[in-house]
């Protein structure tokens, strides 16, 4: 926690872990602040084909997120397993989804046409980008095209240090915080 908690030259200021008071939630942080979330892979329980619903006991998705459905069956007809989807959040228990964010925040949902076959599961799917001005500029965070945080970066010394931190407290060598982290257009 101190290593993320505020701004220092030999500090990670960005950084992703576990929220203690939503533990099916991810915090980003940036220099000590949580300034957005992605929510841990879920079970659906029930797809509705005449509500386009996917029900999802105390889901942590906001209207908005990127997910990816997948199944060890068939997915539900009308998607494609990891595919990215947006999800419009129906309500605490249940989602629909959007092809696009823009159609998620405007509840243009996508018409599933069937219920889909074995564990069919809901996982985030966010693209982050970090950009900087100059070798030691702003650097600002953006989830998907909106912005969630910006910082200095103060470690003018090293200005290519790392900017990702990841802390999860789980046993899980199969199921990462992080899927990949690309990096292009280094100094």
């Amino acid at each position: 926690e101190s290593f993320i908690s505020n701004a220092s030259s030999n500090r990670f200021p960005v950084g992703f872990g576990r929220v203690n008071t939503a533990p099916d939630n991810i915090g980003v942080n940036v220099e000590g602040t949580q300034v957005a979330t992605i929510g841990k892979p879920k079970t659906v329980s029930v797809v509705d084909t005449s509500s386009n619903e996917f029900s999802i006991s105390g889901h942590p998705y906001n209207t908005g997120d990127r997910v990816v459905i997948t199944s060890d069956g068939a997915v539900p007809g009308g998607l494609v397993s990891g595919t990215g989807y947006f999800v419009i959040s129906a309500s605490a228990t249940s989602i629909t989804l959007s092809a696009t964010r823009a159609g998620a925040v405007g509840n243009s949902e996508i018409d599933i046409q069937s219920v889909g076959s074995g564990t069919i599961t809901v996982a985030s799917d966010e693209i982050f980008t970090l950009t900087r001005a100059g070798s030691s500029g702003t650097v600002t965070l953006k989830k998907a095209d909106v912005t969630v945080g910006t910082f200095t970066n103060t470690n003018v010394n090293s200005p290519l240090r790392l900017f990702y931190w990841n802390r999860e407290q789980s046993a899980s060598s199969t199921v990462p915080v992080l899927k990949e982290i690309k990096v292009t257009g280094a100094i």
